[in-house]
C-alpha cells in the first residue's frame, strides 16, 4: 500500500510541473550532489532510478 502511495505521489508531482525547467530539476535531482544548474549536462538520476526499480507510472 505504501509503495503504491509513493508511486502515486511521484506521478502527481510530475503532473504538477509547470515548466520544462521544473521537470529538468526533478529528473536530475541528486540528494548527495550539488544543486542542479540549468544548462548543465543532464544526468537524469531520478529517471534512471525509476527505470532500475521498474516503476511503470
Amino acid at each position: 500500500e505504501l509503495r503504491r502511495q509513493c508511486q502515486d505521489f511521484a506521478t502527481a508531482l510530475l503532473d504538477h510541473t509547470r515548466s520544462s525547467y521544473e521537470l529538468e530539476v526533478l529528473l536530475n535531482h541528486d540528494p548527495s550532489g550539488p544543486a542542479f544548474e540549468h544548462g548543465e549536462r543532464m544526468h537524469l538520476n531520478r529517471l534512471k532510478l525509476a527505470i532500475k526499480l521498474r516503476q511503470k507510472k
